[in-house]
């Protein structure tokens, strides 16, 4: 779990292709969750070591 001070949210932008923004949409939708969160979610599941903060 983060500390409070780790779960500050940074702007980032993130250029989609229109089938990839298109897709983005549909799984944050189905899931439930915000764009960003599809988006940390998915990049987490390729890099687990950054949930570590390190």
């Amino acid at each position: 779990m983060l500390a409070p001070e780790d779960r500050r949210s940074e702007p980032v932008f993130v250029l989609l292709r229109p089938r990839e923004k298109q897709a983005l949409e549909s799984i944050a939708k189905a899931d439930g969750k915000s764009r960003g969160g599809v988006l940390r979610d998915c990049f987490l599941a390729q890099h687990p070591e950054a949930e570590d903060g390190d």
